[in-house]
């Protein structure tokens, strides 16, 4: 699987690529939309009206070696600072590929350290899926 994050105005950023053993674990995807239910006069049930307004999150962490701790840090830190851009996210598998334009990076942590390989969690609030 590969992760490439384009924010709005920014470039291309491989956040993860299992071909080059930036390994990637995809934890989370989906949404849900608003719904309004509301009892009808002498309606048996209830009626079930979908408001849109659909929302979801896309998370997937991502482990990534480096030559130095210092290097390490250093590239966390610029993940860091990506947080609240909002661009395209697309996951790629063999021939299938999902874009999530008006993405959000939300969250950005690190997860687990072994040695200098840092295990980092992306949360992106995502709305469609094309």
């Amino acid at each position: 699987m590969k992760a490439e994050w384009t924010p709005a105005g920014g470039g291309l950023a491989t956040l993860g690529d299992d071909s080059v053993k930036h390994s990637m674990v995809l934890e989370q995807i989906g949404g849900a939309s608003v719904e309004q239910v509301a009892g009808l006069f002498r309606a048996a049930a209830v009626k079930r009206f979908p408001r849109g307004n659909i929302s979801g999150e896309c998370i997937f962490t991502s482990a990534k070696s480096h030559a130095t701790q210092a290097a390490a840090m250093a590239f966390f830190k610029a993940e860091y600072a990506r947080l609240n851009g909002k661009g395209s996210l697309v996951l790629t598998e063999g021939a299938v590929t999902w874009t999530m334009a008006d993405a959000m990076l939300t969250a950005v942590q690190v997860v687990q350290v072994v040695g200098l390989r840092f295990w980092i969690r992306y949360r992106f609030g995502i709305a469609t899926i094309s």
